[in-house]
């Protein structure tokens, strides 16, 4: 942002002409001002991202002027000319009503955005008159950005954890876990997906994508419909919605949501990064009603995460509109209970980190540790000025990298600011809405449950057929239907190598193999597990049913792609 400040003895400035493609019918009234300050604002694109802080370091310099200049009058004037590279009218008009936010003691007058001005200035003629200042925000910071305290629960020591131990300050502790240490230190790295992934062979990249984007494989593909399956079963009593992946921030809700939030706007729209706007958006068009509460909204959406690698990603989110507090940590301790299941279905291991206000801390300690005592192992607990009054971050490594996997949060002033209303009797009252991802984005949580190996009811293909000869292939293909009718998904190496070479392709991707040679009956196989090399006689439908036991879905998952490796088309190396 550049500001130019002016001490005038009078200013008045009169809208002609639309900065639009159309011309309006109304245009709106002139402004104008005796012994003011005229403060000519350029606000630039990346001012979007840090909207608090540019405001709160503007409104800082103009008080200061108002201060020694003597006078309370203020005319803020959009300057677009000042900048290389000019805000959108939405995101300039947010910067100007921060700036106003943060002199409310003053008489603020605020031309409007969006219009080629005629101005009338007669400026003061003494030293201190004119004044020019860049400002980027850096030296203020919002109110959700100050001060908090860390601390350590389940501190490890010699004697182990001990639940009853209260949480010590994080400079206290004995052992911080790795996972949580860059947390901590405000020091970590986006993860390295777009290398994780293709080394599974479910994605591979594309140079022709931005922001790191990743070409899904057919493995890939089937991967995600597994993860979608499974979290669509555990959110069924959900109501499902999509909402739209790119927002106005020339509305109030979204524009004040991007400030609070931090987000980036680029020309006249802005990508999402959660799908909490467009839930809280659909919720506000809802007809809720007190005895209807709960009611969840679930969407598994694509957004952009600048601090992912690659930036766009899946993200599976709920919101869940509650009646007050209480009814809100209700849900969050159900939730907690799903956190907990899915870590056991789908075999993670996740660091949680709490995050609570002061305010929220000193009204609910007992609920709060509570929740901090049911996690086995450290936790890390921070204290102070966070965005919302309670919520769970949850974390994992892969490899050398650490991943957020999912998240909880209380949110009590979303609802407020997109007018969220539920009907209870006669009133009408803003809900406490809890958001839920509960696995993080896909991509994250694809490379960590394939990271120790590909669990069989998650395997693109969970059964390989190899037949000695193409003679054989007429077999693998009644073989293949027996058990794709039993919802195993396998596929047939028909491909012209050797069975040795094709043995050696079988990587522990793939769980389980069998060579169809010319002898024994079609009622038995060889089955071999990849994992542990050990092969035994059996029958399809034995197999099926093991494999069956092994899935925690109630439905199955089709395989994707031709039955026939020789069928398929190869794309950037992976098959």
């Amino acid at each position: 942002m550049r500001l130019l400040a002016v001490h005038a003895d009078a200013l008045s400035c009169e809208p002609v002409h639309s900065r639009g493609d159309v011309e309006p019918e109304e245009y709106p009234d002139p402004v104008s001002a005796d012994s003011c300050i005229g403060a000519f604002v350029g606000v630039e694109t990346g001012d979007g991202g840090r909207m608090g802080a540019v405001a709160t370091a503007a409104a800082a310099e103009l008080r200061a002027a108002s201060d020694q200049l003597n006078t309370d009058t203020v005319v803020l004037v959009p300057t677009p000319h000042l900048v290389d590279d000019p805000a959108e009218r939405g995101v300039v008009a947010a910067v100007l009503d921060e700036i106003r936010a943060g002199l409310s003691d003053r008489d603020v007058r605020s031309v409007p955005a969006g219009w080629h001005l005629e101005c009338d200035l007669r400026t003061k003629g003494h030293p201190y008159a004119v004044r020019s200042r860049r400002l980027t925000g850096e030296d203020h910071v919002d109110e959700a950005t100050g001060e908090t305290t860390w601390f350590l629960a389940g501190d490890t020591s010699a004697d182990g954890p001990d639940a009853d131990d209260p949480p010590v300050p994080i400079e206290d502790a004995t052992a911080i876990p790795a996972v949580l240490d860059g947390i901590v230190r405000g020091e970590r790295r986006p993860a390295r997906l777009g290398e994780i992934l293709p080394a599974h062979g479910i994605t591979t990249s594309d140079e022709a994508a931005t922001g790191g984007g990743l070409r899904w494989t057919p493995r890939g593909l089937t991967v995600r419909a597994c993860i979608r399956a499974l979290l669509d079963e555990r959110f069924a009593d959900a109501t499902p919605i999509r909402t739209a992946e790119r927002l106005n921030p020339a509305t109030t809700a979204i524009r004040e949501h991007v400030a609070a939030a931090g987000w980036t706007v680029e020309g006249p729209s802005v990508t999402r990064r959660a799908l909490c706007p467009g839930h809280l958006s659909a919720l506000a068009d809802a007809d809720l009603d007190a005895d209807a509460l709960p009611a969840t909204l679930w969407e598994l959406g694509e957004c952009e995460r600048p601090d992912s690698a690659p930036q766009k990603v899946t993200l599976p989110e709920a919101h869940t509109a509650t009646t007050d507090l209480d009814a809100a940590l209700a849900v969050v301790e159900e939730r907690l209970a799903l956190f907990d299941d899915l870590d056991s279905t789908l075999g993670i291991d996740r660091v949680p980190v709490v995050r609570v206000t002061d305010e929220f801390y000193a009204a609910h300690e007992q609920w709060v540790e509570g929740v901090v005592g049911r996690f086995e192992g450290p936790v890390a607990v921070e204290r102070g000025a966070v965005e919302h009054p309670f919520s769970v971050a949850f974390f994992a490594s892969v490899g050398d990298d650490v991943v957020e996997l999912g998240w909880l949060r209380v949110d009590v002033d979303g609802p407020a600011r997109f007018g969220v209303e539920y009907a209870d009797g006669t009133r009408r009252s803003t809900p406490v809405v809890v958001h839920t991802a509960p696995v993080g984005t896909v991509e994250a949580l694809a490379a960590t449950v394939l990271d120790p190996g590909v669990p069989t009811w998650l395997a693109p293909t969970q059964v390989r057929l190899l037949p000695i000869d193409q003679g054989q292939v007429a077999r693998c293909r009644r073989v293949a239907a027996t058990l794709s009718g039993a919802g195993v998904r396998v596929d047939i190496d028909d491909r012209a190598r050797t069975v040795g070479e094709r043995i050696a392709a079988v990587t522990d991707q793939v769980p389980y193999y069998a060579v169809i040679g010319d002898r024994g009956d079609g009622e038995r196989l060889r089955v071999t597990d990849s994992e542990t090399g050990a092969t035994e006689e059996t029958t399809p439908a034995a197999l099926a049913e093991r494999i069956g036991a092994s899935t925690p879905l109630d439905r199955p998952v089709s395989r994707r792609g031709p039955l026939c490796l020789s069928d398929r088309l190869v794309v950037g190396g992976s098959e």
